[in-house]
């Protein structure tokens, strides 16, 4: 009788072990962006002889996860990471993120307004259908989850070398930001 009752509890016990390891989802990874891309771009007004606009940098992640990240130095030259990697947990974070904020909006100062005389910052997610967010931000005004994706794709640029080879890139950047706002003062 006891013999058959520690069957009965081995057979009980293999079966759940089995059915645990089959209810055990591995969660799929992403392979693709959400959207054609998603770009982080810095810029800035200098007032060396009048009002000058300039983008500082940019970081532009395409829907297969392909990285460009570039940031302009003051000795004229354009530093570009090219070792950046996007491991398969990054991918679905960023695509999570990316869902979460399907029209354009503004982060800046979160009580009241104050002068600021830094590089303004924003996110551009081109969309499969031409169609484009725009998140206005200043990093220390962001929510978590896209201050965790500003400092994941554009804040570490320490092994950064030099390029020279992005400069339409820039002048793409530095026309589409200055059309904006060119159609929103004349509004």
């Amino acid at each position: 009788m006891k013999k058959n009752s520690n069957i009965i509890k081995e057979s009980i016990l293999v079966l759940l072990i089995f059915v645990f390891l089959l209810s055990c989802n591995k969660k799929k990874s992403v392979d693709y962006l959400p959207v054609n891309n998603i770009s982080i771009i810095e810029y800035r007004y200098m007032t060396e002889g009048g009002w000058k606009f300039q983008v500082v940098g940019f970081c532009k992640l395409d829907k297969n996860f392909n990285m460009k990240s570039v940031l302009f130095g003051y000795d004229g030259f354009y530093y570009c990471n090219t070792d950046f990697v996007v491991v398969d947990s990054l991918k679905n974070k960023i695509s999570e993120i990316i869902l979460n904020y399907p029209s354009d909006t503004t982060f800046l100062f979160p009580r009241g307004s104050r002068i600021y005389d830094g590089n303004s910052y924003r996110f551009i997610i081109e969309k499969f259908d031409s169609e484009k967010t725009v998140i206005n931000f200043l990093p220390d005004s962001l929510p978590k989850d896209l201050l965790f994706l500003y400092r994941r794709l554009y804040g570490d640029r320490q092994d950064s070398l030099k390029k020279d080879s992005y400069k339409e890139l820039f002048e793409k950047f530095e026309n589409q930001i200055k059309s904006e706002l060119y159609n929103v003062s004349n509004n």
